[in-house]
């Protein structure tokens, strides 16, 4: 999904993708209340690429992730072009050292499905989501790190206040209303099909 608008100045194309793929993939896997977001938002002691205030939906994503309840979660993302990129903010040789303490309750890092990182470069909080076809792959799953009501408060602030980015990310979420709505029209076409398809051989 592609959202030239959106892009920050210091910002390619390929960064946007993975950070637009990042929050289709979220809203895809969320409860029907939705999500909310923002982008290179401050929050705290960073800016995220992509922060998340969300539910995960069904209770094996609640198995996979660990997690008691459906209670809303900071979802925290960070796009990675490249090895150059990674190593910013990654790695023993890492100038920026903040992603090496946990800001939400999940974290991923967002990468090229061909691209190589040592993953105990990594703190083990952080899973891995790789580019793949037109979406993502979780390819390491991230620890859950829980956060306090009042830390989830600040982010939720955050988000509530990002101004500059509201009508950026109301855009997106349209795009990605539609873009839900398009795959449930399929679902029900091949459904369909199926069901014929059945009938016609019984």
């Amino acid at each position: 999904m592609s959202y030239e608008s959106g892009r920050r100045g210091n910002q390619t194309a390929a960064h946007s993708d993975l950070t637009d793929r990042a929050s289709t993939w979220a809203a895809n896997r969320s409860t029907l209340s939705g999500i909310r977001w923002t982008t290179e938002r401050s929050c705290g002691f960073y800016s995220p690429d992509l922060v998340v205030m969300g539910a995960f939906s069904g209770s094996d994503m609640l198995a996979r992730y660990g997690l008691p309840d459906y209670d809303r979660r900071v979802w925290v993302f960070e796009s990675k072009v490249s090895r150059t990129d990674f190593v910013r903010h990654f790695g023993r040789v890492a100038k920026d050292k903040s992603r090496c303490t946990p800001l939400g309750d999940f974290h991923w890092v967002v990468m090229p499905g061909t691209m190589e990182v040592p993953e105990n470069e990594m703190p083990e909080w952080w899973g891995i989501l790789r580019a793949s076809g037109g979406g993502l792959r979780e390819t390491r799953t991230p620890k859950y790190t829980e956060r306090t009501a009042e830390q989830r408060n600040e982010i939720a602030a955050a988000i509530l206040w990002a101004r500059d980015t509201y009508e950026r990310d109301q855009d997106r979420a349209r795009q990605i209303a539609k873009h839900r709505r398009s795959n449930a029209k399929w679902n029900i076409q091949v459904l369909a099909f199926n069901v014929l398809h059945d009938l016609a051989i019984t």
